[in-house]
């Protein structure tokens, strides 16, 4: 089944991230630099028009601190609710 709409466990990584990102203060900018992309891709992946790879949410996890465990329970749960 596909996954779409605002509860989809992308579009869930998506918002934990930018709501991360502002948080701690960083621009796209930064968050690129940290992670090794540029800033459109963040740009791009904020707003839902490219895709994380696996190594981008750890990435992602570890520049802005969020807790990859509590991230995962919460996409796992989001996609087990979708099906």
């Amino acid at each position: 089944m596909a996954h779409s709409g605002e509860h989809s466990p992308r579009e869930i990584l998506r918002k934990v991230v930018k709501t991360a990102r502002q948080k701690a203060d960083m621009t796209q900018g930064e968050l690129a630099g940290a992670i090794g992309r540029t800033q459109g891709y963040v740009s791009k992946f904020e707003n839902g028009q490219t895709r994380a790879e696996m190594i981008d949410v750890i990435q992602f996890c570890v520049a802005l601190e969020i807790d990859h465990h509590a991230l995962m329970d919460r996409l796992v749960d989001a996609y087990r609710s979708s099906r």
